[in-house]
């Protein structure tokens, strides 16, 4: 019940009908489940595993981004990833990030708030790799006129945001290296708090300031980097085979449209599993790329399922084999947020 009296929940749900209702406008409903049954299930079987891979390098990333911490665990790594994405997929607001910082900090004994701030360094990799891509693929790639405006004002945004995540992490940078300085201003900031309460903000700003650092040394800043190039290529590829499964190739500079208008799409409040808000935005990019309202739902549908369901059956089996309970997580992540 308190769930549901959560108005982002809400909001979310709202607009996950409302785009589910744009991208099924309009769209013949026996053609969208004819070409999802003729689709190729080896190439939707490599789709899966490509899922699976995408996990394992944010297993292998995360170990370098992790690094200034403490030398982490793969098993440990590995399965609060598939936790944190698996709960991502089944609750609103990504409290899947939340979960998966309190799993790996509770079977490494380490700050949950740092590892939290591990998942925004993370984060920002990932929006500065995929900032970049689109950009060049915009610039360098020809758009037919009928999209252009749209393009146009995709590229412009793409600049602005690229522009912002440098200097987050720039500010991050600093931040970790004049931590104590940092500590001061949150000090001076809260003077009209209570003592116990005002040390417990400070501890938890420290704990976070502390897991911002990118890597040990700039070797590993590139390691980070390149894993990063990396893990977004299985997701242009994965795009491409999904495609090529409906019988509805597409170029594979059109990979880039896609992937960045799906993850534009991803960061809209939406329902758990981000329902109608990827769909709609998938659609949209392969609609631009000329493939039929249909045929562009269905690749959406299958490219959401391919990743949906592996992940929440793989985090229900990870769950299963971690020593934490649901009620210890549960209490202890509500104690946090």
């Amino acid at each position: 019940m308190a769930r549901l009296k959560d108005w982002k929940l809400w909001i979310g749900s709202l607009l996950s009908v409302l785009l589910l209702y744009l991208a099924l406008r309009n769209v013949n409903p026996k053609e969208v489940i004819k070409v999802i049954k003729n689709a190729d299930l080896y190439l939707i079987g490599i789709s899966i595993f490509i899922t699976m891979l995408q996990h394992l390098i944010r297993t292998w990333r995360w170990k370098l981004i992790l690094a200034p911490l403490k030398n982490t665990a793969f098993g440990k790594r590995f399965s609060s990833i598939l936790i944190g994405f698996g709960a991502n997929c089944i609750l609103p607001a990504r409290l899947g990030e939340i979960i998966r910082a309190y799993y790996l900090g509770s079977l490494e004994k380490i700050s949950r708030v740092s590892v939290l701030g591990t998942i925004v360094i993370e984060r920002l990799f990932d929006g500065t790799t995929l900032l970049v891509v689109l950009i060049l693929t915009l610039i360098l790639s020809p758009i037919s006129y009928k999209w252009l405006y749209i393009t146009e004002k995709i590229k412009t945004t793409g600049i602005i945001l690229l522009i912002l995540y440098a200097v987050l992490i720039f500010i991050f940078i600093i931040l970790r290296k004049k931590r104590a300085p940092s500590e001061n201003i949150t000090k001076k900031l809260l003077f009209f708090m209570p003592p116990g309460i005002k040390e417990k903000i400070i501890e938890g700003v420290s704990n976070f300031i502390y897991g911002l650092m990118p890597a040990k040394d700039t070797a590993g800043f590139i390691k980070v980097a390149s894993l990063s190039a990396i893990l977004w290529a299985t997701h242009l590829f994965q795009i491409k085979i999904v495609t090529d499964s409906v019988g509805a190739p597409i170029t594979f500079n059109g990979t880039f449209l896609v992937l960045t208008l799906a993850s534009f799409g991803v960061l809209i409040p939406s329902a758990p599993g981000f329902i109608g808000t990827f769909h709609f935005a998938v659609m949209t990019g392969l609609i631009i790329l000329g493939l039929s309202k249909e045929t562009a739902l269905s690749s959406a549908i299958i490219w959401h399922a391919v990743f949906y369901f592996p992940t929440i059956i793989s985090a229900i089996i990870s769950f299963m084999l971690t020593p934490i309970s649901i009620k210890d997580a549960r209490k202890g992540i509500s104690e946090r947020t």
